[in-house]
């Protein structure tokens, strides 16, 4: 029943389109203005599709090892084992050395035995040195001695010559006067600037001492 109501309402739905698009097909050749209709009604729900099939099974997990857990009642005491052998003697340790006694009463002095060889002599280590004595006379002075000759040694190099200085400049030669006139004599020119005096060379190095004969 519920099928054929179904089939029925699918039915009427293209039909009903159909004529909606017949009226809209002549408005459109009759006027420009459209003529589509309100939309209808939703139409039932359709049945319900079969049930897919199941998925493949996952790969098995990985183990996890989970808290530990509480520790169980103890267990009651075994039996006593038997009595093991006896072992072999161990070896005698020597304690430590008790406290000296006090010392006994000295001995009656013994009689006084022969005078022995005198022994060979051996000869001590030095002594310490003694004090130095005091400062003995100043003797006679002796004769003076002869001189000894004279030892001239070799002349050292000569030092270098200065630069000389530069000439003075030449004065101005005075203007020669009128004969005719009889004037007066010009005034004699200056004499020139002395250059400067060059320095002087160094000091050679002194010669050695030669030795007396």
């Amino acid at each position: 029943m519920r099928h054929s109501m179904l089939l029925e309402q699918t039915m009427k739905r293209p039909l009903l389109l159909a004529v909606i698009a017949t009226f809209a097909v002549a408005g459109c050749r009759s006027a420009p203005t459209s003529l589509v209709g309100p939309r209808g009604p939703d139409g039932p729900a359709g049945p319900v599709g079969m049930q897919g099939p199941t998925g493949a099974t996952g790969a098995v997990g990985a183990p996890m090892a989970g808290p530990a857990g509480a520790d169980g009642p103890a267990g009651p005491a075994g039996i006593q084992g038997p009595v093991g052998a006896t072992g072999a003697r161990g070896i005698a340790v020597v304690g430590p050395a008790g406290e000296a006694g006090a010392a006994g009463p000295a001995g009656a002095q013994g009689a006084i035995g022969k005078t022995g060889a005198q022994g060979s002599s051996l000869a001590g280590p030095a002594g310490v040195t003694g004090a130095a004595g005091p400062a003995g006379v100043q003797g006679v002075a002796g004769s003076t001695g002869a001189q000894g000759p004279t030892l001239v040694g070799p002349a050292g190099p000569a030092g270098r010559t200065g630069v000389a200085g530069a000439q003075g400049v030449t004065g101005y030669t005075g203007a020669q006067g009128d004969t005719e006139l009889g004037g007066v004599v010009g005034p004699t020119g200056r004499t020139g600037a002395t250059g400067p005096q060059g320095p002087v060379g160094a000091t050679g190095a002194q010669g050695p001492v030669g030795s007396a004969n």
